[in-house]
């Protein structure tokens, strides 16, 4: 980065991440896909109270593998420590929660909180709902 005449350290690095193949969480109805979903709330819970926050909640990060394992996916706009100041916009516009679009949050004055990307999930299983049948 100071190549560049940017600061050595900040909130966002580069990963290079290499996956077993995942098939996108549209593909699935019914059942599978609630569980799948499901799958990937309790994921994101998880990674949360660990303080990994993913931030980018869309259908296109929903994933899963397999017999139906729901695999929360794209960190690339994730934030992995406690002092990261949360209030970067950050998300698929379509699906970010409301109060991350309005005036107060534009301006930075809203930190990002695990109930924001909790919107961001039902945002998702609408979309789906409304949008695929039986995956396609």
């Amino acid at each position: 980065r100071p190549i560049f005449g940017s600061a050595s350290e900040g909130a966002r690095v580069l990963y290079t991440i290499i996956f077993r193949k995942l098939r996108p969480i549209t593909e699935l109805s019914g059942r599978d896909f609630l569980h799948a979903w499901w799958e990937t709330v309790k994921c994101h819970l998880a990674l949360w109270k660990k303080q990994v926050y993913h931030r980018d909640i869309s259908p296109s990060n929903l994933m899963y593998q397999g017999k139906i394992l729901g695999v929360l996916n794209d960190f690339d706009l994730a934030s992995i420590q406690e002092t990261a100041t949360g209030t970067e916009r950050t998300g698929t516009v379509p699906f970010m929660a409301l109060a991350l679009l309005r005036e107060e949050a534009l301006q930075g004055n809203v930190r990002h909180a695990c109930q924001h990307d909790a919107e961001s999930f039902i945002w998702v299983l609408i979309w789906i709902s409304l949008r695929y049948d039986d995956g396609k």
